[in-house]
């Protein structure tokens, strides 16, 4: 049987992150599967031919929209030529996602509430770069409390996406650069967990994250979102504690040992599979101080799996393999 050959599509550095296809070929011990690093530079049809490619094509944009550009383009019409090509996941649908307003708009279709506790997205608006000069009026017809927090429009471009700030009153509503999202602030003690959904498997880890905020006339906070969600950088203007002097889980191995209540997370990830049509994603999830619910506040499309690469690892493999079963099958 000619092996299943799979393309791996990644932005060097993540690529090593996630140490592919590294890691699959070692537990590729019958040589089923064929591991080709994609050279974007280069044909891919000479390349080729490819039964999967696994990708992350967007991560291209960080080099410069044209840059960016040229390499979705490439990807899209190698899939278009090639009908059969199994892409993780559509190439579609993770574009899609880099929009931060679809993306949201997908996290509210997840709303729900089970054993108690209510899962829900705190209330957003988007702010036109013409709304300018109603930034209040946006924000009064969706009801939103003070803090807000701002979010840029786009993730495709790193050196952007993480570009936030927190307006604490009417007062400071001006420092609202638009176009942008605009989101209530909920206070969660300082803490945030990162799931990062594998297919049917998924890994939860600690991280710091933003200290209690009260509205008042404090002066506008800028900030890079990666400031304050590693555990070894310490930001004096967000953190109520350095992270480096606390202790956060990098992976919770034992599920049981976390605060979230497994059912409520297994649902919300078979809910966002469902909406998303993606299998590959991480989502951010905050515990609301005051109720206890959970506040969904991000998603993306592959992320670190950091400290569960072997796990990510073997249910990915495990991934292709069903594939390849399929292929199989099907002659």
């Amino acid at each position: 049987m000619i092996p299943l050959r799979v393309g791996v599509c990644f932005i060097e550095l993540t690529r090593r992150k996630l140490r592919l296809p590294e890691s699959l070929q070692e537990l590729c011990l019958d040589h089923s599967i064929e591991f080709v690093v994609i050279d974007m530079n280069k044909s891919l049809d000479e390349q080729g031919p490819f039964d999967v490619i696994i990708h992350k094509v967007l991560e291209w944009y960080n080099q410069g929209e044209d840059v960016g550009e040229a390499k979705l383009k490439k990807l899209l019409m190698h899939a278009q030529a090639n009908p059969k090509l199994v892409l993780l996941d559509s190439v579609q649908k993770t574009y899609e996602l880099a929009d931060r307003l679809h993306s949201m708009e997908i996290l509210k279709q997840c709303e729900f509430s089970l054993n108690g506790v209510e899962v829900f997205v705190p209330r957003f608006a988007f702010v036109e770069k013409t709304d300018s000069e109603n930034v209040m009026a946006i924000v009064n017809k969706h009801s939103l409390s003070f803090p807000l927090i701002t979010k840029p429009p786009l993730t495709r471009f790193d050196a952007e996406a993480h570009d936030m700030s927190i307006i604490f009153s009417e007062h400071s509503i001006g420092d609202v650069m638009s176009p942008c999202v605009i989101q209530e602030f909920i206070n969660h003690g300082s803490k945030l967990y990162k799931i990062a959904n594998a297919d049917r498997s998924h890994y939860i880890c600690e991280r710091p994250s933003v200290k209690n905020l009260e509205a008042g006339c404090e002066q506008t906070v800028y900030f890079d979102s990666m400031t304050v969600s590693k555990v070894n950088i310490h930001n004096k203007d967000l953190h109520d504690i350095d992270p480096n002097r606390q202790k956060f889980r990098t992976y919770i191995e034992d599920q049981s040992q976390c605060v979230l209540d497994q059912q409520i997370i297994s649902e919300l990830l078979r809910r966002i599979v469902k909406y998303s049509g993606l299998y590959f994603f991480g989502v951010d999830i905050i515990i609301d101080q005051e109720t206890g619910n959970y506040g969904i506040i991000d998603l993306n499309y592959m992320p670190s799996y950091n400290g569960a690469l072997d796990l990510f690892a073997k249910d990915l493999f495990d991934k292709l393999k069903e594939i390849d079963s399929a292929r199989i099958m099907a002659k």
